[in-house]
């Protein structure tokens, strides 16, 4: 009579529970799916326990449907257990649906042979309990499910503190001792009131969907205030501090216009050349990107064709998408051809965020924009990556707003792989003097924004001019591929002086796309130490490209230079000594421009 006043307690408590739960608006995510099996698994098993007893009362131990109501009762257990066991694995490793079908095979295969093998039903002390090879199976699943608990929490031991951890130690020392309990006296049967307490514990573990939600806007809301307030406060003290020096020169040069005396004119001088000095401080200071904490990144500003640049993304895309998703393409048609800037981390920037969209988009489309706005010899890029992926929830998108840290040591490493993270990619587009603005929603799809402006190349220059540049560069092209900046500065320099076009690259996948974009040089030059992509690499995935001849030097430090013959078997048609990099790029140029 102490196990069914306990069930019955616990069918009433859980009851109250789930006219709450259920009643309200959940957040459509595993968790909370699982939670909600749970709570109608242990319903249903309180009423298999109540009727229980009181067909045992009213029947008899030996009427078969006892048999049956015991075998049911079992298999509610072992379900609970794997539900529960399902949660754990969920919230340690989030890729259930890789393991969910091995868990619902195994499950379904435990039922069937609890449902052959024979159990029996027994009165003791005024309790009714059951033994034999079916429940001995079922104590055998319940302690190998509860260890596999034991074990997963083992491996998350770091993340132990989260609140979700709770109702699962909670649930191993409830149940240990709910048999501890019935081993002493059967008549008490715990088991069930384990069950509920640990489902009860859940109900405040899992995400509350108006309190997370409200929580993660005012979050959104105080980060988006305090970005607004930052630019705010900056364009304030930027007008403060340039009005103060244009103004000095703008009255003190109204002043010497008629002024005749030499020495008032000096005067006058001396104050316009020290505002004009403060005033250069200022727009010095404010454009000095590397004072922020990043004196380690190197921005390697150049010429850059934009259209040629979007090719080269393309020819990665088109690679890499799968069949049932669509790439969408709209390029702004009054893009200028020729940019200033960086563009080597400009397209790192742009193939982090769309390697992400493949990532997580298994059907659908991704979309990528780009337009501009132009004002003087300044092109803003709006760059947009649109996708119908699985989408981020407002926590996610928070956590990347937030991310305004300086660049660490670790990012600086990252930084030599041509796909980036996208905090790092972010904080990159910042370094840029860019900014990136984010929205999502889950299981509907991510939208980024990228405004970045570069200063337009030349915009006036006529075919004249052009024809002349060509023909002094005689139109030779030569690709250089090193993630050594100075190297690689020192190769283009001694180009340069040949009249021969010089492209630079850190990445060999870079130079991969760009000869898949059908991109045309006399000569591409590689490094053979590069990380993650050789210059060895670089020149196989070359060789797979249809029609590709272009003649490829390696360049090798001196201690290779016994093992050179195996480069050139391997199709280099050069070697090229980074000690005596000067002399030898020189050979180099005499030789193949």
């Amino acid at each position: 009579m102490i196990s069914v006043s306990f069930a019955i307690c616990c069918l009433v408590f859980l009851s109250i529970i789930s006219v709450v739960y259920f009643s309200k608006k959940r957040i459509n995510n595993m968790d909370n799916k699982i939670f909600s099996v749970l709570i109608i698994l242990n319903l249903i098993g309180i009423c298999i326990d109540v009727s229980g007893y009181f067909f045992f009362k009213l029947l008899g131990v030996d009427f078969i449907l006892n048999v049956f109501i015991s075998k049911i009762y079992l298999i509610y257990y072992i379900a609970f257990i794997f539900c529960l066991t399902t949660y754990v694995y969920n919230i340690s490793f989030k890729n259930l649906n890789k393991i969910f079908k091995y868990f619902a095979t195994l499950f379904a295969i435990l039922c069937l042979i609890i449902f052959l093998l024979p159990i029996n039903v027994t009165m003791k002390e005024n309790a009714a309990f059951s033994y034999g090879p079916s429940v001995n199976l079922g104590y055998v699943c319940v302690f190998g499910l509860t260890f596999a608990m034991i074990v997963i929490l083992l491996i998350n031991i770091k993340k132990i503190k989260s609140k979700k951890y709770m109702p699962i130690f909670a649930f191993v020392i409830l149940t240990f001792l709910a048999f501890a309990v019935q081993k002493i006296n059967p008549e008490i049967a715990l088991l069930l009131l384990s069950n509920s307490v640990v489902t009860t514990l859940m109900y405040f573990t899992i995400e509350n969907p108006d309190v997370k939600l409200i929580n993660e806007l005012n979050e959104n809301r105080i980060l988006i205030e305090k970005t607004n307030e930052e630019k705010s406060n900056f364009l304030f003290k930027l007008t403060g501090e340039i009005k103060n020096p244009v103004n000095y020169i703008y009255h003190v040069s109204n002043d010497l216009l008629e002024e005749e005396d030499v020495a008032k004119l000096q005067k006058g001088a001396g104050v316009i050349n020290l505002s004009a000095k403060r005033l250069s401080y200022i727009i010095n200071d404010i454009t000095d990107v590397s004072n922020m904490g990043t004196k380690n990144i190197k921005v390697i500003n150049s010429n850059y064709n934009i259209y040629n640049m979007i090719d080269e993304i393309k020819v990665r895309l088109n690679k890499e998408k799968k069949d049932n998703v669509e790439l969408r393409y709209n390029i702004d048609n009054n893009l200028p051809k020729a940019l200033y800037g960086d563009v080597i981390k400009l397209k790192q920037v742009i193939m982090t965020f769309l390697s992400n969209s493949l990532k997580y988009t298994k059907k659908g489309f991704i979309e990528f924009n780009i337009y501009s706005i132009i004002k003087y010899d300044i092109c803003r890029l709006i760059i947009t990556i649109e996708d119908s992926g699985i989408g981020m929830d407002i926590a996610k998108v928070n956590d990347l707003l937030r991310t305004d840290e300086e660049i660490s040591d670790e990012d600086l490493s990252k930084l030599g792989t041509i796909d980036l993270d996208i905090k790092l990619a972010k904080k990159v587009i910042k370094y840029l003097g860019g900014s990136i603005m984010i929205k999502s929603e889950e299981d509907k799809g991510t939208e980024i924004i990228i405004t970045l402006d570069q200063k337009i190349r030349d915009v006036e220059k006529s075919n004249t001019s052009i024809k002349y540049e060509n023909a002094s560069f005689r139109n030779k092209r030569v690709l250089v591929v090193n993630d050594n900046i100075e190297e690689l500065n020192i190769i283009e320099d001694i180009f340069k002086e040949q009249k021969v076009n010089v492209t630079t690259t850190m990445y060999g996948k870079d130079c991969i796309d760009k000869i898949n974009s059908k991109e045309k040089f006399d000569l591409i030059i590689v490094d053979d130490e590069m990380p993650n992509f050789s210059g060895l690499d670089t020149l196989n995935e070359l060789k797979k490209i249809k029609g590709f001849n272009t003649p490829v030097v390696i360049i090798l430090s001196k201690v290779k230079e016994g093992i050179k013959h195996h480069y050139i078997e391997d199709g280099f048609k050069d070697y090229l000594l980074k000690e005596n990099i000067k002399s030898e790029t020189s050979r180099i140029a005499k030789k193949f421009i």
